[in-house]
């Protein structure tokens, strides 16, 4: 019996876009790439209408509810990012909006291409669907797209890697990215306190708006370049732990 991605709800569950509806409709006529990869060289692409990017994950109570509300608070705001014709500051609230959404969309995406377990545990999603609670193992970051990209790209990708010779650690890291804006999250799987290096060439690139973000101007100054996208999205390909 299917149970609900944030709920104890078991049974029938609706579908749920996984790339928001209204962010496709900004985009007519145009087919996202949806990529689901184990490592940096081995992606499969799906293209697809982004309106018909659906997965039966969660059920209609969450899905017409609490995140329903996600998307309505944060619309206006991420609308303006995706557009990036003004000057906006982005508070600390705001980047907290901007990382509520990327979280719900990144565990949406784990249940929608998951083989085994959900990533993130059962206790941690039932959190965030009652307070809006984003564990301290998840980092996000926003960065601005040089050239608008005239369509929706999104990507999970899963690594395991090694704290010294024997503890293995799982990460998750999901990307997307439409218009002039890609926000990524990426979370640990690990027992203990370990921080992560990802591979160098974006430091000035990506600003971390989960679990710290302090008040700044969009559009940024630094950006992506137009064939980044996938780049930036492995960037935690190959991390390293800094003990």
């Amino acid at each position: 019996m299917p149970e609900c991605a944030f709920c104890d709800h078991m049974g029938p569950l609706t579908l749920e876009h996984k790339i928001s509806k209204w962010i496709g409709k900004l985009f007519p006529g145009e087919k996202p790439s949806f990529y689901i990869g184990g490592t940096p060289h081995k992606e499969r692409r799906f293209p697809a209408v982004a309106k018909n990017w659906k997965a039966r994950v969660v059920c209609g109570t969450c899905n017409t509810g609490w995140m329903h509300k996600i998307e309505d608070d944060v619309k206006p705001l991420l609308k303006a990012l995706i557009a990036s014709d003004i000057a906006i500051p982005i508070s600390a609230s705001a980047a907290r909006s901007l990382s509520i959404f990327a979280f719900k969309t990144a565990v949406v995406h784990n249940h929608a291409d998951m083989r085994g377990k959900a990533f993130f545990s059962k206790r941690v999603r039932s959190a965030f669907r009652r307070r809006h609670f984003i564990p301290m193992c998840a980092n996000i970051w926003i960065c601005g797209v040089k050239e608008y990209m005239n369509g929706v790209q999104a990507m999970t990708t899963y690594y395991r890697s090694q704290v010294g010779t024997s503890q293995e650690f799982l990460t998750y890291v999901f990307t997307c990215g439409f218009g002039h804006v890609v926000l990524q999250v990426m979370a640990v799987e690990y027992a203990g306190r370990i921080e992560l290096r990802s591979l160098e060439g974006f430091e000035d690139v990506a600003i971390q708006i989960w679990p710290e973000s302090s008040t700044f101007i969009w559009p940024v100054r630094n950006t992506l370049g137009p064939n980044d996208f996938v780049a930036f999205a492995n960037r935690w390909g190959h991390v390293r732990p800094i003990l």
